[in-house]
């Protein structure tokens, strides 16, 4: 402290501030179940039926190959509409003939799919696949119970988007964003 600090005017303190708040917490329930009576609209796909089961515009395919590099044979997998775009599949990544395609089933719902399901009230078809069960799911979850506009449902079919005949409008129109994006 330096001798002209002692001359200073010395300042006042700042009067104390007093806030005073008060909230109120508010909470309401919102039931989250299935709106639309019945099953859900499916997406048109001109009456293509899956040949791996469910209600998926694609099939599930095991193909086992020559490696034209290697000789050897190789297995893989492939989702395509039919044997012929699996064989094609199989093809463009090297696999050559003899060729076989054999079809897969697709996998059954797991039981927490089904619980949470029936939890929203879902109503779930016979001889739903893992893939039909979210997409009901997701539908309900996401208010987004309408069926896609059969045009975009055709045409995204017939650009080869994967999908669950239960997608709803919003979702088909991101997987057509993605697949736009992928390619």
């Amino acid at each position: 402290m330096g001798l002209f600090d002692l001359f200073k005017k010395k300042e006042k303190p700042a009067a104390p501030v007093s806030v005073s708040v008060t909230t109120e917490l508010r909470s309401s329930y919102v039931e989250v179940a299935q709106r639309t009576r019945g099953e859900l609209p499916m997406a048109d796909v001109g009456g293509y039926a899956g040949p791996s089961g469910g209600f998926v515009n694609f099939g599930r395919f095991k193909v086992v190959g020559v490696n034209a590099g290697t000789g050897r044979k190789n297995t893989k997998r492939y989702e395509a509409k039919d044997e012929e775009g699996a064989r094609a599949a199989a093809a463009a990544d090297g696999l050559g003939e003899p060729m076989t395609v054999e079809v897969e089933k697709l996998e059954d719902p797991t039981e927490q799919q089904m619980a949470y399901a029936l939890d929203l009230k879902a109503v779930i078809p016979a001889g739903a696949c893992k893939e039909d069960v979210s997409a009901i799911i997701s539908r309900i979850t996401d208010e987004d119970e309408a069926a896609p506009d059969p045009g975009l449902s055709l045409w995204a079919h017939d650009c080869g988007v994967r999908f669950s005949r239960f997608v709803g409008h919003d979702a088909l129109l991101g997987y057509i964003r993605v697949r736009k994006w992928k390619h």
